[in-house]
């Protein structure tokens, strides 16, 4: 009997927490369906989660990160490059 297929999300993690997956703010940035409907050939890496997060569902080809904080990762199915932006610190006081 096959074992059910797992999927592992690129997730941001900021230690000690996880802050879920990468979501994609921009999901319109392709078409994944043709006008019937059906799923276009090589768009089936993307997927929308239960609470609305749209992000990569399988191949994440690397990450690197810019001394301006963010961090760049390739999808490979669509070819497509994620940027997360680095979490908004809040501002420290002077004494």
């Amino acid at each position: 009997m096959p074992r059910p297929a797992r999927i592992y999300f690129l997730r941001s993690v900021l230690i000690p927490r996880d802050l879920g997956p990468v979501s994609i703010k921009n999901a319109d940035f392709t078409e994944f369906v043709d006008k019937e409907s059906k799923p276009l050939p090589m768009h089936y890496g993307i997927i929308k989660l239960p609470d609305g997060t749209t992000t990569t569902k399988y191949v994440n080809l690397g990450c690197a990160q810019t001394s301006d904080g963010r961090i760049h990762s390739l999808g490979l199915v669509p070819y497509s490059l994620l940027q997360v932006d680095p979490p908004k610190r809040a501002k420290s006081r002077n004494y």
